[in-house]
């Protein structure tokens, strides 16, 4: 869609409609979910409400359960 816009007020738009529209998803349907996890520096979980989790492993898994990829680094899961 972003590709086929014809000039920059159309992209823009696009892309606005986008962050949104991901913004909606995480904060109405993916943080829901782990509301009442605890919160340990050395946290790792990946099911909500199930162990604890560290800020960095929150935002990671959410950003990955919305659908973006990170590299894996060595040593971390």
């Amino acid at each position: 869609m972003l590709r086929n816009a014809s000039n920059e007020l159309l992209k823009d738009s696009v892309i606005k409609l986008s962050r949104d529209y991901i913004f909606d998803k995480i904060a109405n349907e993916i943080f829901v979910y782990w509301f009442g996890t605890p919160s340990n520096f050395y946290g790792q979980t990946r099911i909500p409400r199930q162990g604890t989790i560290a800020c960095g492993y929150f935002v990671t898994g959410v950003l990955s359960d919305a659908g973006f990829n990170f590299p894996k680094k060595n040593g971390h899961k």
